[in-house]
């Protein structure tokens, strides 16, 4: 009677009537039951869209195997890809790995940098962005073109983007999305009047706003977690020790010796390949910083060119250490 009662108490509210008849039946029962693999079919379905995301946002849009495997057929010759039809060589019964996959690599993060300085370049122009109004495609083939592939390489090497854990930057996530913000990011923070102001002493004390401090404090935390976030993943890849020393070495190399003149800049697309280069931690959100870095190199060389870190006084040596010229009225003068 007490189950009879139960049943009869259910069926008076409805809860199971899932035909609304007024009447509870075997149709209700299987309906009640169903409703279990209905929730597993839409996290069925809900697992299948995130992982078609996912393949879309990490696939490259020309495979580095693929291409590798292709040059070797058409240009080496079969005999190129081994007698197992790998990628690698045989010598002398042993599989080894010649490095073309990594030049695959560098070959593509030549040729997407260039195309992103092509398309950045007008872009600018028709956006109205600050530009340098002097500088053309033309300029930077004929004046920028090798001395950028120069830093790519060097980005390339430092950055440990030949690593096979890494794969090419033709992919939408990070490179894509993140290459992209940083392509247009500089620019467009060229107009919020907040940030024209120069990290000087006299500028801090005296003309920066507060939203700028509280700007300048929201950076320095994520520097500092940034920082510390990459230290732990050496640290816990045992790689620590090496990776200061690579980076005290490369900050000897390209920074110590121009920190005393007066002329020295920091343009931006220098203090962004030395900032991505050092973000050659594995985890995604430091190849994620690197896109951005590569992104926001690509807009200074884009926009402004590839200006040289000491500006003008570089330019002057040059100039009369070639004995140019158009330098002889100052020589002239200067000797008089």
């Amino acid at each position: 009677m007490l189950n009879n009662s139960k049943y009869l108490e259910v069926d008076s509210n409805n809860q199971n009537d899932d035909d609304d008849d007024g009447n509870y039946d075997d149709n209700d029962v299987h309906s009640s039951i169903q409703h279990p693999t209905n929730t597993t079919a839409n996290q069925y379905h809900y697992s299948r869209s995130l992982s078609i995301i996912k393949r879309i946002l990490t696939t490259n849009l020309t495979d580095d195997e693929g291409l590798l495997h292709l040059y070797r057929y058409y240009l080496c010759g079969v005999v190129a890809l081994g007698e197992s039809g790998d990628d690698n060589r045989e010598e002398d019964g042993v599989n080894v790995d010649d490095g073309g996959l990594a030049m695959v690599k560098l070959v593509k993060l030549w040729i997407f940098s260039v195309i992103g300085i092509m398309i950045v370049h007008p872009l600018a122009r028709w956006m109205e962005w600050e530009i340098d109004e002097d500088y053309t495609l033309q300029n930077f083939i004929q004046y920028d073109f090798s001395i950028v592939l120069m830093d790519l390489l060097f980005f390339f090497i430092v950055g440990r983007l030949y690593n096979t854990s890494t794969r090419g930057i033709d992919i939408l996530f990070p490179w894509g999305i993140f290459g992209t913000l940083g392509a247009i990011y500089p620019s467009i923070a060229n107009d919020f009047a907040f940030l024209r102001h120069s990290i000087s002493m006299y500028d801090i004390m005296c003309s920066w706003p507060i939203i700028l401090f509280v700007y300048s404090l929201m950076l320095l935390a994520l520097g500092i977690g940034f920082g510390v976030a990459i230290v732990r993943s050496h640290h816990r890849r045992h790689v620590l020790r090496s990776r200061i020393i690579e980076a005290m070495t490369l900050l000897c190399l390209f920074v110590l010796p121009y920190l005393k003149s007066d002329s020295f800049h920091l343009h931006h697309w220098f203090g962004m390949w030395f900032l991505g280069m050092q973000s050659n931690a594995p985890e995604w959100w430091s190849r994620t910083f690197q896109a951005f870095a590569l992104g926001s190199y690509v807009n200074g060389i884009a926009v402004y060119g590839r200006d040289p870190i000491l500006g003008c006084q570089l330019a002057f040596y040059r100039s009369t250490n070639l004995d140019c010229e158009f330098m002889q009225c100052y020589m002239e003068d200067l000797g008089g």
